[in-house]
């Protein structure tokens, strides 16, 4: 079963910056929900962007967290990955030039804190630093055995960058970024 929650990060240059979420749910028996609708990066211009954090190249935009709650009515093991355009390892698309990156903060399954593991194409579950990576599922669990429940709570850190270039806006431009949460269950 494969629960799906789509998401779009916009933001637009030397204004307001923001990620505008909506989701959908596909399963019959469990039911997925985020926290906000729309997460809003404020207001900047160009020069407190360059005066700001780097990652590289990458003048860091901001960062919100955004908490996802996933309920079944029966217990199973939950896979929660991100599918998006992918940026290198570590991130997805975000503007022309930049990206953004997703790391779970903290997880909870059926009401108490829980480790996220990796989980590889093959099943193999392994340490993980709670980066939610392209092509990789974060699953509850340690020592590489899977946890189960009904309810899995997660904190998601959405951090966005953008380039030197990506600012050089002469009037107002929409930057975004796309893709979808999905969890499914083992």
């Amino acid at each position: 079963m494969k629960c799906v929650f789509f998401s779009k990060m916009c933001a637009i240059s030397a204004a307001i910056f923001g990620v505008c979420i909506s989701f959908t749910v596909h399963a019959d028996d469990c039911v997925m929900s985020v926290s906000q609708p729309v997460v809003d990066f404020g207001q900047t211009q160009r020069a407190q962007l360059l005066e700001g954090m780097r990652e590289g190249q990458h003048l860091l935009v901001g960062a919100r967290v955004v908490n996802i709650n996933f309920n079944c009515a029966a217990n199973a093991a939950m896979a929660l990955s991100f599918t998006g355009e992918r940026v290198g390892v570590q991130g997805y698309r975000f503007a022309e030039d930049g990206f953004f990156t997703l790391r779970v903060l903290s997880a909870q399954l059926d009401g108490k804190s829980v480790h996220m593991m990796v989980r590889d194409a093959e099943g193999a579950v392994s340490n993980s630093d709670n980066q939610l990576r392209p092509g990789v599922s974060l699953v509850p669990g340690s020592t590489g055995h899977l946890a189960r429940g009904s309810t899995l709570n997660v904190q998601v850190e959405v951090k966005t960058f953008v380039t030197d270039r990506d600012t050089l806006a002469r009037s107002r431009e929409q930057w975004e970024g796309s893709g979808q949460f999905s969890i499914d269950t083992l």
